[in-house]
């Protein structure tokens, strides 16, 4: 039900329901969701990201799924919802052959509850910063094929997660 799922992940991300819209007409393509009823009211989701490939030294280049956008109703917190989302997106991305599984969870304390719930660190990182406005060439759109170009000149020599299959 996209709509009860568009307006979850509004209330807990505070995402734009066109936005997530979006995010779910393309998730057949990219992956699956799981969700969490309580008297047939939709009180949380998770998702797993599939198609990826973990990028660097290594010859051969394991399958990642991407535990992506786990979320539960606030009213349903501490009730062990989002341990039994994360577990079941966990065992299905691993159905799906992925080797290796990763996140990149938005509060700083998830990555302690992911480690300990999965046995594995968040190794993926942001980097910011600053770039005064007049260092910046004007803004065009690229398309999915130009973007995935460029981002990959940009990460080379490193390792990075990359679609294994063409966007």
């Amino acid at each position: 039900d996209v709509p009860a799922l568009s307006f979850l992940w509004r209330d807990v991300f505070g995402d734009p329901l066109s936005l997530t819209a979006q995010f779910y007409a393309l998730l057949p393509d990219m992956g699956s969701a799981v969700v969490a009823e309580m008297d047939e009211k939709l009180i949380g989701a998770a998702h797993v990201l599939n198609g990826f490939e973990l990028v660097g030294k290594r010859k051969k280049h394991p399958v990642v799924g991407y535990i992506y956008a786990v979320m539960v109703a606030p009213e349903y917190r501490s009730l062990g919802v989002g341990k039994a989302l994360t577990l079941e997106v966990a065992a299905l991305a691993k159905k799906r052959e992925s080797k290796l599984l990763c996140t990149l969870p938005a509060d700083a304390p998830l990555y302690g509850w992911y480690h300990r719930l999965l046995g594995f660190e968040c190794v993926l990182h942001r980097k910011e910063c600053e770039v005064g406005c007049q260092a910046l060439e004007p803004v065009s759109e690229l398309s999915a094929t130009e973007y995935l170009y460029w981002r990959e000149s940009l990460l080379q020599g490193k390792n990075y997660l990359r679609p294994s299959a063409p966007m």
